[in-house]
């Protein structure tokens, strides 16, 4: 009797661990043939050299003026889209002393809203929002951005 529930507690196991095993493989596939001609970093550093303010005065004016932290000028309704999509807690705070955790939100953000990935689609929805890409405003954004991409021998 107890061998038989080990049996069937164990095949329970194994075929829930090979559907998030073959599910995980799934996900990361797709994940990865969305972005496969996608360098995150490249990307990540030239917002950061179009949105980081140069000094601590520029810094704290932007705090000021737009609500914007950190080094890729997080504001507080993209990170409220993050942390609902995430289940996470992060705060404005944390995003403005923290580089890496400003590109997990942005990284999360322009994946969260971006459904078919380019470097110009990425940038002009980190600087317009969701449909930053359709907006005459997001334009001369998105050519800082290609330039600051063009340095790093990036062809967008």
């Amino acid at each position: 009797m107890a061998w038989e529930n080990e049996d069937k507690f164990l095949l329970v196991y194994t075929l829930v661990v090979a559907v998030l095993l073959i599910g995980g493989i799934a996900l990361t596939s797709r994940v990865d043939a969305h972005e496969k001609d996608l360098d995150w970093p490249a990307l990540l550093t030239a917002l950061e050299r179009v949105e980081a303010p140069a000094t601590a005065e520029q810094a704290q004016r932007a705090i000021e003026r737009e609500g914007a932290y950190g080094p890729l000028q997080i504001r507080q309704l993209a990170l409220d889209d993050v942390n609902r999509q995430c289940g996470t807690d992060v705060k404005l705070a944390e995003v403005a002393t923290s580089r890496n955790l400003s590109r997990w939100v942005c990284v999360q953000y322009i994946r969260m809203h971006v459904r078919q990935l380019t470097y110009e689609r990425a940038a002009r929805t980190w600087n317009g929002g969701p449909s930053g890409p359709k907006k005459k405003a997001t334009q001369d954004y998105w050519q800082k951005v290609r330039e600051a991409l063009q340095e790093q021998g990036i062809d967008t």
